[in-house]
């Protein structure tokens, strides 16, 4: 159910954008279910529904939205930049529940920090070396975390996209109002 995506940018690229993200403000609020008392590592929103946000305009982030609104046919509804040091431990976390969602975890910078997916009963199923440059899409229902790394820093983007509009407009189930 995790599709592991390589080599979609050059080396040059993948390295000039991890040295730019390593530097990209952060705050300490990292938390999935907006449970800020319970951060567990830094993290900023750069894109909410669609709209970038980000204290620092990044073109990569820009690029690789539009890169995977046009793969998945969805639009983007947040991308989190994550920054995890060897300290920082994550939480098992899914990040929605309605099957139209998909998340998209691009591996921005690091070198160790794998992403483990979970059951429902928090059993690993499944565990993607961290890679750098690498993206790995997969439904937004599904259970995962991001392990720290093994030292030095992680930085991850974290995207969700909709596939409502797309899905509506294929179904030919659905009426149309033109059509009535």
């Amino acid at each position: 159910m995790v599709e592991v995506v390589s080599g979609l940018f050059p080396d040059w690229m993948v390295d000039s954008v991890a040295n730019r993200l390593v530097e990209y403000p952060v705050r300490w609020t990292n938390s999935p279910y907006a449970c800020y008392e319970n951060a567990r590592f830094f993290g900023t929103m750069v894109v909410q529904d669609g709209v970038f946000v980000g204290s620092e305009d990044e073109w990569f982030i820009k690029y690789f939205n539009a890169l995977m609104e046009h793969r998945l046919h969805a639009k983007t509804m947040r991308t989190l930049l994550n920054m995890q040091f060897d300290n920082m431990q994550s939480q098992i976390h899914n990040d929605g529940d309605m099957p139209n969602l998909i998340s998209v975890v691009y591996h921005a910078a690091g070198e160790s920090g794998d992403t483990v997916f979970y059951n429902n009963a928090n059993e690993e199923i499944e565990r993607v070396p961290f890679h750098m440059g690498q993206t790995l899409i997969f439904p937004s229902h599904m259970y995962h975390m991001g392990l720290p790394p093994d030292d030095g820093i992680r930085v991850s983007l974290g995207s969700i996209y909709c596939m409502t509009d797309q899905v509506v407009a294929q179904d030919p189930t659905i009426h149309r109002l033109s059509a009535i």
